[in-house]
């Protein structure tokens, strides 16, 4: 438990928003190390978990020596598109940082392929209207709200794209 703890507070103090999909992970680690730590002899045992423990909080501790693929949201979505190229939540939280930052371009090859992976994958379509709705697009956004509402998008998300895209274009 005390292994657990202790990766679950690396985790908390290096990952943005401490994604919850890491902890079963994590859990089946601790698991793993307590195991191997039942295998040690018993003069050994009590200063090897001390050791872990210390290790745990030494890394727990270093905000300025982030991982660096938990650096900032950007790397941790890029590391998980570029591992599990197939992932569409990964290309959808990615994409809708390449929104964030100027990218559309990029945030449509995104979306695309998450909508591609998850045909019934709801926020891909609505990442997608949006753009075509601040691009100044607005029969192909409206048309992708649709879709994306047939396919059961969140009521306030959609209504929000469907004001910019009743909006005036910006110049």
């Amino acid at each position: 438990a005390l292994v657990f703890w202790g990766l679950c507070f690396i985790v908390g103090a290096h990952e943005p928003g401490a994604d919850r999909h890491a902890y079963p992970l994590l859990a089946f680690i601790a698991l793993a190390v307590a195991q191997a730590s039942r295998a040690l002899p018993r003069p050994v045992r009590m200063p090897a978990l001390v050791a872990a423990l210390c290790l745990v909080a030494w890394f727990g501790v270093l905000p300025h020596r982030r991982i660096p693929v938990w650096a900032d949201e950007l790397s941790l979505w890029s590391a998980t598109v570029a591992v599990e190229p197939d992932s569409v939540r990964a290309n959808h939280n990615l994409a809708g940082l390449r929104i964030e930052e100027g990218d559309l371009a990029g945030a449509r090859r995104l979306l695309a392929r998450a909508r591609r992976n998850d045909p019934g994958y709801a926020p891909a379509f609505l990442g997608q209207a949006l753009i075509d709705c601040v691009q100044g697009r607005r029969v192909r956004g409206e048309r992708w709200l649709a879709t994306a509402r047939r396919r059961g998008a969140n009521a306030v998300e959609s209504e929000r794209i469907a004001e910019v895209c009743r909006s005036p274009p910006k110049d």
